[in-house]
């Protein structure tokens, strides 16, 4: 009886969830329910939501904490439990669907400091593990603020210099296709700090050989190749 019970209430929750999702709520009624005396209820019912349940369940409930997370506080950010991440990685490690995935990734991004997680190891598998990973990075370059195409080229670079010494030959075709490359080389023509300009062109240094001549790059990027 007890285990019936229980089911009961999981598919309602899941059912909650799914209208909620269907709501479409606004900015401004997800920052109310994390400003909310409630808030960690909340997130902590997405949570469960990460680890267990239906394939829906879960990318309805991924999609709800990116549109919750990224409407939240910079101090609420900085204080998000361990416990979140590791929902967020167990999507990605389910693989349970291509959107779920890539919501994940790009909260990882936002959330994790990926430039100093990528100087290890670990951590540069953990990117390059995932298909889509880099693209992801490259696209916060250039379009979100100056902090973020700092942090993007930083990212690069490190995997560039990892990817030197492995010479993967499939990762750069990857990062030619993605628009990576041609990402790097326009950079190179816009305001950026110095330091990000000159790791900018170590990297397109360092794998010359393999990208200088691609037709991937257009040739209005390609001029600027160092």
């Amino acid at each position: 009886m007890k285990k019936k019970e229980e089911s009961e209430v999981s598919e309602a929750s899941a059912e909650a969830l799914n209208i909620l999702f269907h709501l479409n709520p606004s900015d401004t009624e997800l920052k109310k329910l994390i400003n909310s005396q409630n808030d960690k209820h909340f997130l902590d019912s997405l949570l469960q939501f990460l680890n267990n349940g239906h394939v829906q369940s879960r990318t309805n409930a991924i999609n709800l904490l990116r549109s919750t997370l990224n409407v939240a506080d910079p101090a609420q950010l900085i204080g998000i439990q361990p416990v979140y991440i590791k929902g967020i990685v167990c999507i990605l490690n389910d693989k349970i669907s291509q959107q779920a995935t890539k919501v994940a990734l790009k909260l990882l991004v936002e959330l994790c400091p990926w430039d100093h997680l990528c100087t290890c190891a670990d951590g540069r598998s953990e990117l390059l593990r995932h298909g889509g990973g880099i693209a992801i990075v490259s696209k916060k370059i250039l379009r979100v603020s100056h902090l973020a195409s700092d942090r993007g080229v930083r990212i690069l670079y490190s995997i560039s210099k990892f990817l030197a010494t492995c010479y993967s030959t499939k990762v750069l075709q990857e990062m030619l296709q993605v628009g990576v490359v041609s990402k790097l080389c326009l950079v190179l023509q816009v305001d950026v700090s110095p330091k990000t300009k000159e790791k900018t062109k170590e990297i397109l240094r360092l794998h010359s050989r393999v990208w200088r001549d691609s037709s991937c790059i257009p040739p209005h990027l390609l001029s600027s190749y160092p």
